[in-house]
């Protein structure tokens, strides 16, 4: 293939013609850091360990929390100074191996611990700032990862690193453009993440002031009063007799319970297809009519409810709900989906929620319930209002967030391989490459662009790969295990994980499920079904299909060969460690986002604070020492 002008071909790939090729040896001077006994440690001056390099691509002040005891001669001897590069020299995976981070801080008598080397600029070609992502590219990483050894853990050592080559602007200027660019993408994610809670708070609040009548609405003064359910409409029966190969087919529409509890209104776009064959006498439904689950698991799903707002004809329900009808207009339908949504109707539905292994809610009582609503019609629907626009601005700020993600992600390969530069191309001579080094190279084939494809594909495609790596006729792939892990994975690339919500076993992603993704993965044969039964109770788990190569192949081309084998480090971990990991990682997501700090005790009272989460905290998996054990994992596994 004929360059393109201004490009030169390299051995590390193609790359502008006024870049310049380095290996790490010609820009940095390794050592290896300090070890010491345990007793010297908890006190004296500050010492970088592992973690602070494997947790973050920049090392600053406040990050550095670990104390040693040293002699002067040793503060000099193993000194940590502004603008040093710092890498992981072990780790229990390849993967984790050479992991960076710059030191943007200047600390006094500052130390690095023995899993750590440090590399010490030799020159004045690389900008700090460009340091912290330039060793962290795509092909950077490749030959880390590669040149390292392995044993029973994986290692590298200065001469190793020092032969790794890497594509660098040759002007400080352009550098410092390319650093500036991905911080502020950076900034930007976490100021949306930011202003998402925020939004999300808000409206929180607007929810327990409007709908309690603490806060009226301006011009609204009549007085509430008291709504039996039972008096204000009807309850309609689901669809019944049904079974799995009616589904799938046919022109009517059916809603789940998952479609009940995911949103105030029913998303008509997600609806599965049912088959109503001639003769069968079935409830239909309507613009207007509320949905209630009324059968879970869990009680603090009973209950929940969502309306249609949309004019479809043939349109069923799920058997496990039941609709309801409002027989007057003093009632504004979607004004009582969000009242019952909210933890008003929350705290009366779970109440009156039966059972020990699985919770209902009979009709009876639904009839009981006594809601205390505005008497103006009007008022209703200007509280509606004023809750569906907040909706609409968070769902159009999420929607900004994954777009940004999304473009960040591709950025960061096209700036720090100059496929899109920022600043004017140098005029100059074509650079000669640097003399090659004795040792041979490995060349590193491109990546391809991965191929267009939505979440419900995505999903069908990490289900089947899981299933191959996974599953057995003995031990088949659990919706527990492929939850836990594709979250795992989906963080560890660096993707959005909005789908997963903080339910009782941790991260939990009903779409998955119930959205088209398993649907997906058995029609085209990456999966096929695998029935158990365990104490009488049948129990539907995966195995390998036929197809499965198949969705091997897209899960490689979409998330690399580095991918699939760092999900196999999972495949002996127990169930409850892997809740522990991933309530762990969402309790770490959701510190950042409101820019607290991280550590054992916000991990813990954040668990706490959260309803569904609560209760963990009395189980030994979720011990302290285990939490505190959990941070330290999390952040060994995304980086």
């Amino acid at each position: 293939m004929e360059l393109k002008k201004g490009n030169q071909q390299t051995e590390i790939g193609i790359i502008p013609e006024d870049w310049e090729i380095e290996t790490l040896g010609n820009l940095l001077k390794f050592k290896n850091g300090l070890n010491k006994e345990k007793e010297f440690f908890g006190k004296g001056t500050p010492i970088i360990n592992y973690m602070d390099v494997f947790s973050s691509s920049e090392i600053k002040k406040e990050q550095v929390n670990g104390k040693v005891t040293l002699s002067r001669g040793e503060i000099k001897n193993y000194s940590a100074k502004l603008g040093d590069v710092f890498f992981t020299r072990t780790s229990e995976t390849q993967d984790e191996i050479g992991m960076t981070s710059v030191l943007l801080d200047e600390i006094k008598d500052c130390t690095f611990s023995g899993f750590v080397l440090r590399g010490r600029p030799i020159s004045n070609k690389l900008f700090n700032g460009y340091s912290k992502y330039c060793f962290r590219e795509k092909n950077v990483r490749r030959q880390i990862i590669s040149t390292s050894s392995y044993t029973t853990r994986a290692l590298t050592n200065g001469r190793l690193l020092s032969n790794v080559q890497i594509s660098i602007p040759s002007t400080i200027e352009e550098q410092k453009q390319i650093a500036n660019t991905l911080s502020d993408t950076n900034q930007l994610i976490q100021s949306l993440k930011k202003l998402i809670n925020k939004k999300k708070a808000i409206k929180q609040g607007a929810i327990e002031e409007l709908l309690t009548g603490k806060k009226r609405l301006q011009g609204f003064t009549q007085k509430w009063e008291s709504k039996k359910l039972g008096s204000s409409g009807k309850t309609i029966s689901g669809l019944s007799g049904k079974t799995k190969a009616d589904f799938g087919n046919g022109n009517a529409r059916y809603i789940t319970f998952m479609n009940v509890i995911s949103n105030v209104v029913i998303n008509t776009s997600i609806l599965e297809k049912v088959n109503i064959k001639q003769g069968e006498t079935q409830n239909t439904f309507k613009k207007g009519d509320l949905f209630f689950n009324t059968s879970s698991e869990t009680p603090d799903e009973v209950g929940m409810c969502a309306v249609l707002l949309e004019d479809i004809e043939d349109i069923y329900l799920n058997s496990f709900c039941f609709g309801y009808r409002l027989n007057n207009e003093e009632l504004n339908e979607l004004y009582l989906s969000y009242l019952i949504n909210s933890n008003i109707g929350r705290s009366i539905f779970e109440n009156l929620a039966q059972g020990a292994t699985r919770y209902n809610l009979s009709k009876k009582n639904f009839n009981n319930i006594i809601l205390n609503v505005p008497k103006d019609i009007n008022e209703q629907l200007a509280i509606t209002q004023i809750l569906s626009d907040m909706d609409a601005e968070i769902e159009a700020l999420e929607k900004q967030l994954q777009k940004t993600q999304f473009l960040k992600k591709g950025m960061m390969q096209e700036l720090l391989t100059g496929r899109i530069r920022l600043v004017k191309p140098v005029a100059q001579e074509k650079i000669k490459p640097l003399a090659m080094v004795t040792e041979p190279k490995v060349v590193y084939k491109k990546k391809t662009k991965p191929k267009k494809h939505n979440e419900h594909i995505n999903d069908a495609v990490l289900i089947g790969t899981m299933a191959n790596v996974f599953g057995s006729d003995k031990f088949p792939l659990t919706r527990f295990m492929y939850t836990k892990v594709s979250y795992l994975l989906k963080r560890f690339k660096e993707e959005e994980t909005l789908g997963y919500l903080k339910k009782a076993a941790g991260s939990y992603k009903p779409k998955t499920r119930y959205g088209g993704a398993e649907k997906i993965a058995l029609q085209n044969q990456y999966v096929k079904k695998h029935i158990s039964n365990y104490k009488g109770k049948k129990y539907e788990n995966f195995l390998a299909g036929d197809n499965v190569t198949e969705a091997i192949n897209y899960f490689k081309d979409w998330y690399g060969e580095n991918a699939l084998k760092w999900i196999e480090q999972f495949k002996y971990v127990k169930r409850n460690q892997l809740e522990l990991w991933a309530t762990v990682d969402m309790a770490i997501e959701d510190l950042k986002i409101e820019e607290k700090s991280v550590n054992f005790g916000t991990v813990k009272e954040l668990i706490n604070n959260h309803k569904e989460w609560r209760p963990k905290l009395k189980r030994p998996i979720f011990s302290d020492s285990n939490i505190e054990e959990a941070i330290n994992k999390v952040n060994q596994l995304f980086l």
